[in-house]
């Protein structure tokens, strides 16, 4: 336990040292959660990543989300399934170009479901879906802006167990941005400038309920994540 300990403490300062500062958490891309079980865990997630403004340049995005994830596994007879979905609050931060955008915190939800592919010794291949929509407004002198976003991520990767309690993963994901800023009656839309991205975290087995985590997101975003889960 203390070796596996010293691994994820290891690991966790690499990810956040790694991290400058948002596409949903990904997880491990595996179904971890057994047949008929459910997980409900707590994900805080930080991000930046380059938006493409319509008939504008490119800008830097800032995030953060706060969301409460429950999963619940499936025995298809062909593949361990995991459907989950959260919910939450998300902000918006966007100081480029002379203006400043400082959203409030709004609604935030996600769906998905992954599935373990192929098992190895000590190794697992998964492949996922997600769907994450998430609001965030300001109100300054009267004028209301609003920043809409929807995400849609397709992932795939590995998760490594044989280092005991400690659970280290990593892959590939595509993610595909549609969003809109509104104000004053008029509205632009934007979309993600990069779509692959890479993924990798490790997950910390606590207790028999209780497990905790961290993951990085790179190249098509900046991007930052811990959660704490418990099983029923």
């Amino acid at each position: 336990m203390k070796k596996s300990l010293g691994v994820f403490v290891v690991l966790f300062v690499i990810l956040v040292f790694c991290t400058v500062a948002i596409s949903g958490t990904i997880g491990n891309p595996n179904a971890t959660v057994q047949n008929k079980k459910v997980v409900f865990d707590f994900d805080t997630d930080f991000t930046n990543r380059d938006i493409d403004i319509e008939g504008a340049s490119v800008h830097e995005m800032d995030s953060s989300r706060f969301l409460v994830k429950g999963t619940y596994g499936l025995e298809t007879g062909l593949a361990p399934l995991n459907l989950y979905a959260k919910l939450g609050m998300a902000n918006v931060e966007n100081d480029e170009a002379g203006y400043e955008f400082d959203g409030d915190y709004g609604m935030a939800y996600q769906l998905g479901m992954k599935a373990t592919v192929y098992e190895m010794t000590n190794m697992q291949v998964g492949l996922g879906l997600q769907y994450l929509s998430y609001s965030s407004e300001e109100t300054e002198l009267s004028v209301t802006t609003e920043i809409d976003s929807s995400e849609i991520d397709l992932y795939a990767g590995t998760s490594y167990t044989g280092l005991g309690k400690v659970v280290p993963y990593g892959g590939l994901h595509l993610s595909m941005v549609d969003g809109e800023t509104s104000s004053g009656g008029l509205s632009t839309d934007f979309e993600q400038d990069d779509s692959v991205g890479l993924f990798m975290g490790a997950d910390l087995g606590i207790s028999d309920q209780f497990r905790g985590g961290a993951e990085v997101r790179l190249v098509s975003e900046t991007s930052f994540s811990v959660n704490l889960s418990y099983l029923f």
